[in-house]
């Protein structure tokens, strides 16, 4: 009979998608992943375990990782259905937008593949717009208003106190074209 030790517990968040999950060095032999309610696990492809000696931060009380490069993907779909291509070496963690994103006063809604520890967000603007951040850790849409800004444009960076993120929300309106254009995201603010 083995004697089984929980590192990680995710039932509290949906995650889709490649997980990358760290917990504390330790000699291991097995690895058990057990699925509650509604978080089926379907493994479709390998289970790969390393030991990494890059420093990783990671929040204590949550166990969640606290990242250091750009967290978006390479295809970012937003709530409407749109898709933006973007540039994401996963070598060396680094996402650069291809585009920009015109909201026509509406908003964007990004999905994390996976729970993090966030506290900033960065992009540029193109023309004197207002916007709000809101951040959500579910899809019930518990939705917390982090961070807002008015008639302001260029780079901006938004900074929020550090919490358990899936979704980020971005709601804006320019106050001349009535397209809310941005580009360059980066999460968290590098």
């Amino acid at each position: 009979m083995r004697d089984w030790e929980q590192v990680i517990d995710r039932y509290d968040y949906k995650s889709i998608g490649l997980q990358v999950l760290y917990f504390n060095e330790r000699a291991v032999r097995f690895i058990k992943i057990t699925s509650i309610g509604y978080n089926f696990v379907d493994i479709s492809t390998d289970i790969e375990a390393i030991y990494s000696t890059d420093p990783l931060e990671v929040d204590p009380d949550t166990t969640l990782p606290i990242p250091k490069y750009n967290l978006f993907p390479e295809m970012i779909e937003t709530d409407d259905g749109n898709c933006y291509d973007s540039d994401w070496d996963n070598d060396n963690h680094e996402y650069e937008h291809t585009g920009d994103y015109d909201l026509n006063g509406n908003r964007i809604v990004l999905k994390l593949p996976q729970p993090y520890m966030i506290d900033s967000l960065k992009f540029y603007l193109w023309e004197e717009s207002s916007y709000e951040i809101e951040v959500s850790a579910s899809e019930e849409g518990d939705w917390t208003e982090v961070y807002s800004e008015k008639n302001v444009s260029g780079w901006r960076t938004a900074t929020f106190e550090r919490q358990p993120v899936m979704f980020i929300k971005i709601v804006g309106e320019s106050s001349d074209s009535g397209y809310f254009t941005l580009s360059a995201l980066q999460c968290p603010a590098t």
